[in-house]
C-alpha cells in the first residue's frame, strides 16, 4: 500500500477522534525557554506535496499514535472547534509538542502535515526541542521537558479549503502520524 493511502486511512480515523492524550498538556499560548535552535533567526517554511526524504525512507513504518498537541496558532490558543481561518497570503506560527510516548523519546525531526481530501502537504518544523517546563509541571513526566516545537510556515502554496492539521514525527525506526483534531480553513 502506498504511503499516502496508508496515511489517508490512518488520518481519516484520526480526524474525528483525537488519540488518547493528544490534547493533554498546557494551555500556554507560547513555548517557554529556548534551545540553540530556538534562538536562530526565523525561517518561514513552505508547504509542498513532495514527501520529505526523512518520512519517505520510513514509508513502510508510518504508524498513528504518539502524544501531541497543537496549542496555539499565531499566539492564540487553538481549539478543535471552530476551524482557524486564514488567507493564502498569511504566514502562521504554530506552537505545540510531540513525543513517542510508548518508547519514551523525542523525535529526530517533525513535519507539519496539512491534508485536503486526498492531497497531503508537508512543511518542515525548524525549531524543535523547545523547553516546556509547563508540560512537566502539568504531567509530572520529564519526557516532556524538551518536547516543544515552533513551526513558522507560509500558506501561499495551499489552495482554499479546510485542511486537517497534524504532525509527523520521525525516529530512527519509524514515523508517527499524530493528529490533534485541528482544522485550518484557508480562504
Amino acid at each position: 500500500m502506498k504511503l499516502s493511502k496508508a496515511i489517508l486511512i490512518l488520518s481519516g480515523g484520526l480526524a474525528a477522534v483525537c488519540l488518547s492524550g493528544c490534547n493533554q498538556g498546557s494551555t500556554t499560548s507560547s513555548p517557554t525557554g529556548s534551545t540553540p535552535s530556538a534562538t536562530r533567526s526565523k525561517v518561514i517554511a513552505q508547504f509542498s506535496e513532495s514527501l520529505p526524504p526523512a518520512i519517505d525512507k520510513l514509508s513502510s513504518r508510518v504508524i498513528a499514535g504518539g502524544k501531541c498537541n497543537m496549542e496555539s496558532i499565531n499566539g492564540v490558543g487553538w481549539s478543535t472547534q471552530p476551524p482557524y481561518e486564514a488567507n493564502r497570503t498569511d504566514n502562521v506560527s504554530i506552537a505545540g509538542w510531540g513525543v513517542d510516548d510508548e518508547a519514551k523519546r523525542l523525535p529526530d525531526s517533525i513535519f507539519l502535515r496539512f491534508q485536503l481530501g486526498n492531497r497531503e502537504f508537508y512543511a518542515p518544523i525548524e525549531t524543535i526541542r523547545v523547553s516546556r517546563p509547563d508540560l512537566v509541571a502539568y504531567s509530572k513526566d520529564d519526557l516532556l521537558k524538551d518536547a516543544g516545537y515552533q513551526a513558522d510556515t507560509s500558506l501561499s502554496n495551499l489552495a482554499p479549503g479546510d485542511y486537517q492539521a497534524m504532525i509527523v514525527m520521525t525516529f530512527p525506526d519509524k514515523a508517527i502520524l499524530c493528529a490533534a483534531g485541528r482544522i485550518v480553513r484557508i480562504k
